[in-house]
């Protein structure tokens, strides 16, 4: 019952994970027809009958990096530790995938007799509980900001982090859409601030300022607001 219960845990968890993802991708960047062809129109703007489903995600990215290298970018936060979360996230992946060899091998080994059933049994709900953690954790530190970069005109933020298996993801969000720190009750010294975005009120970011990582003051002030307790 208890081997049952995890399984299904794990596959809720999963289920969530899953349709997470389809509405993140419904902000990205949305592709529209004209009579032109394929134009690229901001979220705000996107026509809500249309299904995230149909947005051809490859395409999206391209146009968005072509976005990114067209702009001026300034940098206004760099977090000095993200190359270690970035090594943790790299070694989660393998964690896991060892895990999930280590459990079908427990049970093939019991099968033929070479270890007990509850010794098996507990092989097997160790790797799904560890996985299970593995992946509360992973989805904590794709969320954790590593680089930020304010455009010339200050109308939009580059935002870097993390990405499940380790990799590099860049957002771009409009200024307007993220709170100041002190209109939703955050402070600077705090360990994880909330990064708080208004179109994506369920999936904030976060970064950490204890630490230092503000490279440019008087920018980062006029996108998330003033605390003058916290020390320069």
């Amino acid at each position: 019952m208890f081997t049952a219960r995890l399984v299904s845990l794990s596959c809720r968890y999963a289920q969530r994970q899953f349709f997470r993802n389809r509405r993140q991708l419904s902000y990205l960047p949305w592709l529209t027809n004209s009579k032109n062809g394929v134009v690229l129109s901001d979220s705000l703007q996107r026509l809500p009958h249309v299904s995230a489903m149909q947005v051809r995600y490859s395409e999206v990215a391209k146009r968005r990096k072509e976005i990114i290298d067209n702009e001026e970018w300034t940098l206004i936060f760099k977090y000095p530790f993200i190359h270690r979360i970035r090594f943790f996230c790299r070694m989660k992946v393998y964690h896991t995938a060892f895990t999930l060899l280590l459990a079908p091998t427990s049970l093939i080994a019991a099968h033929f007799d070479l270890v007990s059933s509850e010794l098996a049994t507990v092989f097997l709900c160790a790797s799904i509980a560890a996985c299970l953690v593995m992946l509360v954790i992973g989805n904590a530190a794709e969320r954790i900001v590593g680089i930020i970069y304010l455009n010339q005109d200050r109308s939009k933020l580059r935002v870097a982090h993390l990405t499940f298996f380790g990799q590099r993801a860049d957002d771009v969000l409009n200024t307007q859409d993220v709170a100041n720190f002190a209109d939703i009750g955050e402070k600077w010294n705090d360990i994880l601030v909330k990064v708080h975005r208004y179109n994506v009120p369920d999936h904030p970011f976060f970064v950490t300022l204890r630490h230092g990582g503000i490279v440019d003051r008087e920018l980062f002030q006029a996108v998330f607001g003033h605390d003058d307790r916290f020390p320069t």
